[in-house]
């Protein structure tokens, strides 16, 4: 996943086997902030402990309006199942709204 500054948050290691999910919480870095972008991105490395960083997806969640930053808090969960499928939602636990996108193909 991509953070606020372009920076890479393993959320899954490569190695793990599936059926996995894991969640974590993130918040606002703005006061007021209208939305949070959940980019969905996959590290395909490279020789040398370089990286190849692929976006497999993006959605937006709406925050409600009126509330510093660090207030919101954000539940993202990465859940692969048996098949391999991708499936990250993301909800705002002070007011339940939610959203998420699957991916088949990683």
């Amino acid at each position: 996943m991509e953070d606020d500054k372009g920076d890479f948050i393993n959320i899954i290691p490569a190695a793990s086997s599936y059926p996995v999910e894991v969640s974590r919480l993130f918040t606002t870095v703005v006061d007021d902030q209208p939305e949070v972008i959940i980019h969905v991105m996959q590290d395909r490395g490279l020789p040398e402990g370089r990286h190849d960083f692929v976006s497999l997806g993006r959605f937006h969640l709406t925050v409600n309006h009126g509330r510093k930053k660090g207030e919101p808090n954000i539940d993202v969960t990465f859940a692969i199942d048996l098949n391999g499928v991708l499936t990250v939602s993301a909800m705002d636990l002070d007011t339940g709204e939610g959203k998420d996108i699957t991916i088949s193909e990683l």
